[in-house]
């Protein structure tokens, strides 16, 4: 059965180009080595009209358990 991690970031603003950068190896290294992993998205919420949130990240995460 999977496993799903649902991680929500508030950034400080100006900072999501920063986590992007940070982030877009990372999921591709955690993606390709770890065991299990089978889905790595990284995704940026949008406001409530429908623009992006430049300061909210989330990663999902699934895992064969």
């Amino acid at each position: 059965m999977p496993i799903a991690i649902i991680v929500e970031f508030d950034l400080h603003p100006g900072a999501g180009p920063e986590f992007d950068r940070i982030m877009r190896p990372h999921a591709e290294a955690t993606l390709a080595s770890e065991p299990g992993c089978r889905r790595f998205d990284r995704l940026q919420p949008l406001k409530e009209d429908g623009t992006p949130d430049e300061n909210r990240r989330m990663l999902y995460e699934v895992y064969e358990h």
